[in-house]
């Protein structure tokens, strides 16, 4: 989703513009106008900064500054006022000492409207429109993209985190240990997948999630990025926590006949996996071991607390 390269599934690379060292724009290419809808005349000697309908990629910022080629998709503004997404690489030409001209290049659109939908929608909405929290990840680990469901999650909006890796972005734990999993990815090419307990930051509670990292690779074989995936589990957490509990009370509670025994393992047994504090209190006339008996006032009942206790660290 964020390198370019010249495939056979897509079309070639050509010139469509070019900005020098000042940032402005000294060529603009039939191709340029195809994809944006500017005149050469509206757009020579006007800064290029001023067609983009959102801020560079962090490594396209920084490719700048290095005088470094980048390739990578670019949100520009359509002379109409649309948002159009572009695959572009950007190639430095030395034209002096200190000074860089920038060629950018770009598949030409082949006279069709670059606003329109993709030729095949489906895939593209079966992406952005997906219940399953993704995104993708270019080859040095940071973001390219990501669905609605990832940026719900995420707290910030898109536009704010492209180029951003992921610790970046989430600064602190879980985040730091998924961006060295995708660094690990990007290394070997194998997937990976964990399972934890968090909260995401555009979410107001803690979540049972598990996160796919893959690695996605060219037709060569050769690692271009990775995506992640996450997928919420909470219910089926929950659900097993629930079993284990009940298969740990029928373990545990009733090996003895003694009451207050059975009270204390009653409270071992729900303190910390299922709550904060438990307390057993019974009829003072059970406590013994005795049969309930019966008072006279069918209101009155003494109550003899038999067993407590809090969970480690509760308040």
């Amino acid at each position: 989703m964020d390198a370019y390269a010249d495939t056979p599934s897509r079309p070639a690379a050509v010139p469509v513009a070019a900005v020098d060292a000042a940032g402005a724009v000294t060529l603009w290419s039939p191709a340029a106008r195809q994809w944006l809808g500017w005149s050469p005349d509206e757009i020579v000697g006007r800064p290029a900064a001023g067609l983009l309908a959102a801020p560079l990629p962090g490594p396209a910022r920084t490719a700048l500054l290095r005088h470094q080629e980048w390739s990578g998709i670019v949100r520009a503004r359509h002379r109409g006022g649309d948002t159009v997404r572009i695959p572009v690489r950007a190639c430095p030409c030395r034209s002096g000492p200190d000074t860089v001209l920038w060629l950018l290049l770009a598949p030409s659109p082949d006279g069709r409207d670059p606003r329109a939908e993709p030729a095949d929608p489906l895939r593209e909405w079966a992406y952005t429109q997906s219940p399953i929290a993704a995104s993708v990840y270019d080859h040095e680990n940071r973001l390219a993209g990501a669905n609605d469901e990832m940026v719900r999650i995420s707290g910030r909006p898109e536009r704010e985190i492209l180029g951003l890796r992921l610790a970046e972005i989430h600064p602190g734990p879980p985040f730091e240990e998924f961006g060295r999993m995708m660094d690990e990815v990007l290394r070997t090419g194998e997937p990976v997948r964990t399972d934890a307990y968090f909260r995401a930051p555009g979410e107001s509670r803690e979540r049972a999630w598990a996160s796919f990292f893959t690695p996605l690779k060219d037709a060569a074989g050769t690692v271009r990025g990775v995506s992640l995936a996450a997928l919420d589990r909470t219910e089926q957490y929950w659900a097993r926590e629930r079993l284990a509990l009940v298969n740990d009370a029928g373990a545990r509670i009733g090996t003895t006949l003694d009451v207050t025994r059975t009270a204390e393992e009653l409270t071992e047994v729900t303190t910390g996996g299922f709550a904060d504090f438990a307390a057993v209190d019974l009829l003072e006339s059970v406590a013994p071991g005795d049969e309930p008996r019966r008072d006279g006032d069918p209101g009155a009942a003494t109550l003899r607390r038999s067993a407590a206790r809090r969970a480690s660290g509760a308040p």
